[in-house]
């Protein structure tokens, strides 16, 4: 039986990163995907903001669909306000980034099968045995769960419980021809729209976008897709959907990532934004930070530990601050959406911005609407930026 020193579950962008760093220490590795090919079958919007992966990695201009210059942000009633934010960020094109990130891994020496599924994963003496859907098994002292939302590895090890239906949400999005030609991402919150979640546009490029919402499967019964072809019907003139898709996104706070021979990253360590969704950066900044720990060869539980306390110490804080907001969002009415928006309207709009700042923001909310003190103070303390 074949073996290794670490074997990654998942080539999706936090398997790959994880891979490419963690090989360059000379670490024997070996990358197992479903899929039939890297980077096929992205189910993400592919946005993020420049400050947030610019210490990790330098992005590539073939890995750019487009620049973002700013965001138009909606709420209820079409109470909207455009803001300047020159050089924010980018929608990428992840199915090129991950593939060129790990065809780096395999030039230091990372081996890839594809194609094939994790059924077990159990104990031996000295690390992990891993056991695919085809029989084939192979030994190794550490097990990567990369593996997203629905991470095998976490549940099978016992380090991930089942997601309640609060924690998580399902989306649609559909990539179309929209004839958007700015670079300004757009969003609209509404409850009665879009129950406790929020809608994109992201420009792609062209005149396409990709088009879409999440919602929280615990306060509604309908679709996603229900809820985003009505928006479309809508906002839109021009819409010409080329594919859509569906997929969902954990939204919920995880500070249990390690147990002897594994440790979860990325949504397979449901290391997501719990406020936006978004997973790019947390999962580029979780992989970078267990390749750190772990790269002089230490694969023990305790060096892991660090790992974990690490994160639950900086980013895990922001997290679990997100978790707090997105349970005041969820039980937010449209009239009270509409108040920030309004809000909104007054600071930002038409003005340039060059950083987010959140607790000036809450600040400025409680000031301008008083109510709001009893949700806005909880969220005056917690993150870690």
């Amino acid at each position: 039986m074949k073996k290794y020193d670490i074997i990654v579950v998942g080539a999706g962008i936090s398997g790959v990163f994880f891979s490419k760093l963690i090989s360059e220490s000379g670490a024997k590795v070996l990358v197992i995907e479903r899929k039939k090919r890297i980077g096929e079958d992205i189910h993400c919007a592919e946005g993020v903001s420049k400050k947030s992966i610019s210490d990790l990695l330098e992005i590539k201009d073939k890995w750019i669909s487009s620049k973002i210059e700013g965001s138009i942000m909606c709420g209820p009633d079409n109470t909207c306000f455009k803001t300047h934010f020159p050089d924010v960020g980018w929608i990428l094109d992840r199915s090129r980034m991950e593939e060129d990130i790990l065809l780096d891994a395999v030039k230091n020496g990372v081996d890839v099968i594809t194609r094939r599924e994790v059924v077990d994963i159990s104990e031996y003496e000295n690390g992990r045995t891993v056991i695919l859907n085809n029989g084939a098994s192979f030994l190794c002292e550490l097990v990567v769960g990369a593996d997203g939302i629905s991470s095998f590895v976490g549940r099978r090890t016992g380090i991930l419980k089942p997601l309640r239906k609060d924690e998580f949400h399902i989306t649609y999005q559909y990539f179309a021809y929209t004839n958007k030609n700015d670079n300004y991402a757009e969003f609209y919150f509404s409850f009665m729209d879009v129950p406790g979640g929020y809608f994109w546009n992201f420009p792609k490029g062209e005149g396409f976008s990709k088009v879409g919402l999440g919602i929280d499967p615990s306060l509604t019964d309908k679709k996603p897709k229900e809820f985003l072809d009505n928006i479309i019907k809508k906002r839109f003139d021009v819409f010409k959907p080329v594919y859509g898709f569906g997929s969902g996104v954990p939204t919920t706070y995880n500070d249990k990532l390690v147990k002897d021979g594994v440790a979860l990253i990325g949504d397979g360590g449901r290391l997501t934004d719990p406020i936006t969704g978004g997973g790019i950066a947390n999962a580029l900044r979780s992989a970078m930070l267990l390749a750190q720990t772990i790269k002089n060869g230490d694969l023990s539980l305790r060096n892991l530990r660090k790992y974990e306390e690490k994160w639950n110490r900086t980013y895990g804080k922001n997290n679990k601050w997100g978790w707090s907001a997105k349970n005041i969002f969820r039980s937010m009415r449209d009239d009270e959406i509409k108040k920030i928006a309004e809000f909104g309207i007054k600071v930002f709009h038409n003005r340039t911005i060059n950083d987010v700042k959140h607790y000036e923001i809450i600040k400025g909310i409680i000031k301008e609407y008083p109510e709001f003190i009893k949700w806005g103070i909880k969220l005056l303390k917690g993150r870690f930026d």
